[in-house]
């Protein structure tokens, strides 16, 4: 909704969710204020929801059943068999910063498996949607919405940007490719257990130059996007189309990628 929908079905869908998600919203916020400020037997039922307790006479009331199975002469709930929602939360976000902690991912899986899956996605992505796979495009339409809520005038102006803006993020097919890259590398990292904070870098190379190099090598891959009118996974799907430039492309990326490696491959030792 923030990028702006136009008018369109996805539009006036995605105004209707939010406004029954408002009115939700709404009608459990008067539920706790009347558990809280009107309804005085129903306060232990708001307050267990971030104690994870209530008193006997309480539970007596409304479980009776539970009650006289367990009463005061039964075992009490260990901590874990307690729910209450913060307390649910927090274990959530503790057990993830643990798995990201500890993570100690697992040997690579086989590049040729990876291949015909990559293969298998651009065949799938010509199947369902017409098109196979990329991202450049995606960046270079954020990067003109983004400058049109500056100065909407220079971008209507540019013969480049101009035509991006004629539908919105929201009904462009890269914008879900993209987000769905995201997400599914997210997954799939946390599964194999490869997720790790901390920067990648050569001992004869400072987290500062490091840090310095990635952003000078993605400007420079940003701008090399635009000049060959598509970034590699455009490529390969055009190659998969018998291009010739695209081929071109694939080669000099190849040939491009083991020269520096050559050159550079001391600085990550």
């Amino acid at each position: 909704m923030w990028f702006g929908t136009g008018g369109g079905s996805l539009g006036r869908t995605l105004v209707l969710i939010h406004l029954i998600t408002v009115g939700v919203v709404i009608a459990f916020f008067f539920v706790h204020f009347a558990m809280a400020a009107l309804m005085k037997e129903e306060r232990p039922a708001l307050k267990s929801m971030v104690t994870g307790e209530v008193d006997a006479e309480y539970a007596e009331h409304h479980h009776a059943e539970w009650y006289q199975e367990h009463g005061d002469e039964g075992e009490p709930l260990k901590a874990e068999e307690r729910f209450a929602l913060p307390r649910i939360v927090f274990r959530t976000i503790r057990r993830l910063g643990l798995r990201v902690h500890q993570a100690r991912p697992e040997t690579f899986g086989s590049p040729y498996v990876a291949g015909i899956g990559l293969g298998l996605s651009v065949l799938a992505g010509f199947a369902l949607l017409g098109h196979g796979p990329g991202a450049s495009g995606f960046f270079s339409r954020l990067g003109a919405f983004g400058v049109s809520e500056i100065a909407p005038d220079y971008v209507a102006a540019n013969a480049y940007w101009s035509p991006t803006l004629e539908s919105n993020l929201s009904s462009y097919w890269l914008t879900w490719a993209v987000g769905g890259i995201a997400v599914g590398g997210f997954v799939s990292a946390l599964l194999a257990g490869r997720i790790k904070f901390g920067i990648d870098r050569g001992s004869l190379v400072s987290s500062r130059a490091r840090l310095g190099y990635a952003l000078i090598g993605g400007i420079v891959v940003g701008v090399a996007t635009r000049l060959a009118r598509g970034c590699t996974s455009h490529h390969l799907s055009e190659a998969a189309l018998l291009s010739l430039g695209s081929w071109l492309f694939l080669g000099a990326v190849f040939i491009g990628g083991f020269t520096s490696a050559f050159f550079f491959r001391r600085l990550w030792r």
